[in-house]
């Protein structure tokens, strides 16, 4: 809860915690946690990175498409299969048509899984100190 101090609200500040998640078997296998005004995208590399072995795909939402996230999973493997929604302008299928051809659906796994872990660790993840929240920024 914001305090009122001298008429203005305190502005609240808050942390993202980026997850890799198996979808085979719903383990996260990598994690970074950042503040607020960290884009997702930019997390790609750092997740990568902790990602010991082969992998077979990444699959993303809408937010991470886009050249810069392209080259950065092919810059670690260039037969990773990548899987995020284009922009709904560009899709010839439209998106239920490209969701089905691509495999899609299999992100649901990956969703349920992070939602498991999710509700875990809310507590820490709604404490307003780094401290408490559990780390570092990465």
């Amino acid at each position: 809860m914001a305090s009122d101090k001298h008429g203005q609200r305190a502005r609240r500040h808050w942390r993202k915690l980026h997850l890799a998640v198996d979808a085979a078997n719903g383990q996260i296998v990598a994690v970074t946690l950042t503040d607020q005004d960290v884009d997702d995208p930019s997390q790609v590399a750092p997740l990568l990175e902790r990602i010991p072995g082969e992998i077979e795909q990444v699959t993303a939402d809408g937010a991470y498409d886009g050249e810069p996230t392209d080259a950065i999973i092919a810059a670690r493997d260039q037969n990773i299969t990548v899987v995020i929604p284009p922009r709904a302008t560009s899709a010839v299928l439209g998106r239920l048509g490209w969701q089905e051809v691509s495999g899609y659906g299999r992100r649901a796994l990956v969703k349920t899984a992070m939602g498991r872990y999710t509700a875990r660790i809310c507590p820490r993840l709604r404490a307003r100190s780094a401290a408490r929240q559990g780390g570092p920024t990465h």
